[in-house]
C-alpha cells in the first residue's frame, strides 16, 4: 500500500527551495510536476435490466510524476506514476475483489500556441486500473491518450482530455471543461466533468498557486454520486527550469 503521510512534505518543501528566478529567460525550458492523490469510486454490482444488486466503495491512492521538455511551440515529454486499489467485498458475497497496484508509463508530445493547442501519446498500464475487472490475467494495456484546447492561455480556454492528468485518476481518466487565468502570474481554474475509474459522473476543480515565477502548487478535487459517494483529492508542484 502506498504511504502518502510522510510523502507530502516534499511535495511542499521542494518548491520552497527552488522558489528563485533566474536572471535570463530562456524560451526554451524542462518543466517537472509531481502529485499525490487519494480517493474513492463506486463498485456497483448490477444485474440483466440495470438494477443495482450491490454497491461498495473503493478507496485508491495515486501518485505521478512528469517531465516535459518546451521549446515553444512544441513540447515532448514522459509521465509516470502508480496507482493503489484497496481489496473490497460487497454486501452479501456479491463482490470479491483483489487489491491490485497499476503502473503507467506515458510519453506525449504536443504543441501551443496562444489560442490552440494539443497533446498526443500513448500510455501503457501493467494492469486493468479497477479491482472489479473480469479479467483476472493481469494482462497489459497500451492506449492513446491526449488533450486538445481552444482559447486563449492569457483568459480562457475550453478542453478535452483522455489520460492527461497528474495523477491520473484523482479527476477521472476523461475530462471536459473550461479553464480560466485568475491571477496576472499565470495561475488557472479548470472546472470540468471527469467519469473512469468512477462509476457515475464527478465534477472536479484544478487550480494552481504561485510560489515564485518559476514554482507553483497544484491543487485539485472531484466529487460525484450515483450510487455512492465518489471523490479524489491531490497536492503537487510544478517547476519551470
Amino acid at each position: 500500500m502506498l504511504k502518502f503521510k510522510w510523502g507530502i512534505v516534499p511535495v511542499f518543501l521542494l518548491p520552497l527551495m527552488l522558489s528563485y528566478t533566474p536572471s535570463g529567460q530562456d524560451s526554451a525550458s524542462t518543466v517537472v510536476e509531481f502529485a499525490l492523490g487519494k480517493g474513492s469510486y463506486a463498485h456497483v454490482n448490477r444485474g440483466c435490466e440495470g438494477n443495482v444488486i450491490s454497491a461498495t466503495d473503493v478507496p485508491f491512492e495515486d501518485a505521478a510524476i512528469s517531465v516535459e521538455r518546451r521549446n515553444p511551440p512544441v513540447k515532448y515529454g514522459i509521465k509516470a506514476g502508480i496507482s493503489h486499489f484497496a481489496a473490497e467485498k460487497g454486501e452479501g458475497g456479491f463482490i470479491d475483489t483483489e487489491a491490485k497496484t497499476v503502473y503507467f508509463l506515458n510519453p506525449n508530445f504536443g504543441f501551443n500556441t496562444r489560442y490552440l493547442g494539443a497533446d498526443l501519446g500513448l500510455i501503457l498500464l501493467n494492469d486493468f486500473p479497477r479491482v472489479d475487472d473480469q479479467d483476472q490475467t493481469h494482462k497489459k494495456y497500451l492506449l492513446s491518450t491526449g488533450e486538445f484546447r481552444v482559447g486563449s492561455l492569457r483568459s480562457w480556454y475550453f478542453f478535452f482530455g483522455v489520460g492527461n492528468n497528474l495523477p491520473l485518476f484523482v479527476t477521472g481518466m476523461g475530462n471536459l471543461g473550461v479553464a480560466a487565468r485568475v491571477s496576472r502570474k499565470g495561475s488557472m481554474l479548470r472546472l470540468a466533468i471527469g467519469g473512469f475509474p468512477y462509476d457515475g459522473t464527478v465534477f472536479s476543480l484544478r487550480n494552481d498557486f504561485p510560489v515564485s515565477h518559476r514554482v507553483f502548487l497544484d491543487f485539485s478535487g472531484a466529487v460525484g454520486h450515483r450510487e455512492r459517494l465518489e471523490y479524489g483529492f491531490s497536492i503537487g508542484s510544478r517547476i519551470k527550469f
